[in-house]
């Protein structure tokens, strides 16, 4: 069954991990659509989501994830989690109690299914997620 997170509880999971939700979306909205959106239709309904929700999250789960992994700040007990589903997969932390940290949840207007996830890890540092982790004031990517 789809969850659907409230702003609250969005701003919960940010607190978490140390920053806001509102600097994760600025970062990404600098950053523009992400690179796998490759079509004129993904890009246009990103830019859609934009500038009607003001959400920019959409299409960067694997990456903020990652960087929120890389730059050390997941709470103890939550692991990165991947879900393959119709769309694609979906990247988020889970904890041993099914608790969600899932800081790209906004781009779900129906909200998303948790349930089935499996346990994942990162094969490599990406520069994307080095990006929004200096966006975020987490310094050296070489420091990770």
């Amino acid at each position: 069954m789809p969850r659907i997170f409230t702003i609250n509880e969005l701003d919960s999971m940010f607190q978490m991990v140390g920053f806001t939700r509102q600097s994760l979306q600025a970062v990404l909205l600098e950053m523009g659509p992400p690179v796998h959106l490759d079509s004129p239709e993904s890009i246009h309904k990103w830019n859609q989501k934009v500038t009607t929700e003001g959400i920019s999250t959409t299409g960067y789960c694997h990456r903020v994830t990652e960087a929120v992994y890389r730059m050390g700040v997941v709470p103890a007990g939550y692991k990165v989690h991947r879900k393959e589903d119709n769309e694609g997969s979906h990247w988020f932390f889970k904890n041993d109690n099914g608790e969600i940290i899932d800081l790209t949840a906004d781009q779900f207007d129906n909200g998303y299914d948790y349930d089935n996830s499996e346990p994942n890890h990162f094969f490599r540092k990406t520069t994307i997620a080095r990006k929004i982790a200096q966006g975020l004031g987490y310094g050296n990517y070489m420091n990770w």
